[in-house]
């Protein structure tokens, strides 16, 4: 499967995968995307319910951190999205100009990182919904 994906991308994913697996286990599935990228498919728990979500690799991985998706049905005016493609919604999740340790480092985040994001974003989103306003001012928090 991963024949089509860069060595060194190759390599990277399969060290990734022991940390998804252990912060995650049996909740995530490697495979290549529409697109021929790699990616997770999966859900994270998030107060007793299922979260779903897709991290795909960008080419440029791990430069850039992966991009994050969720095929759970949000409002068309829900806060903290990139965009809508079919049953996607791209979660924004880190600020592109974040600093210091709330930017995204290659040498210390990984996919699992972004996971734990994903529960972060599920849980501000709950707030969201119940009080109408985001509780996180920036998402990418999570990478503390």
């Amino acid at each position: 499967m991963l024949q089509s994906v860069r060595p060194e991308l190759a390599r990277r994913i399969v060290l990734e995968a022991d940390a998804i697996q252990t912060k995650f286990p049996n909740r995530f599935s490697l495979s290549l995307n529409e697109q021929g990228r790699p990616c997770w498919t999966g859900s994270v728990p998030i107060e007793g319910r299922e979260f779903p979500v897709v991290l795909v690799y960008p080419s440029a991985y791990p430069a850039l951190p992966p991009m994050m998706h969720t095929l759970f049905r949000l409002p068309p005016n829900c806060p903290h999205l990139l965009g809508r493609d079919g049953p996607l919604s791209r979660l924004c999740w880190i600020a592109s100009n974040a600093r210091g340790r709330r930017k995204w480092d290659p040498q210390r985040h990984t996919a699992a990182t972004a996971m734990r994001a994903a529960q972060r974003w599920g849980l501000a989103f709950l707030v969201w919904q119940t009080t109408g306003r985001w509780p996180v001012p920036d998402a990418f928090e999570t990478l503390t």
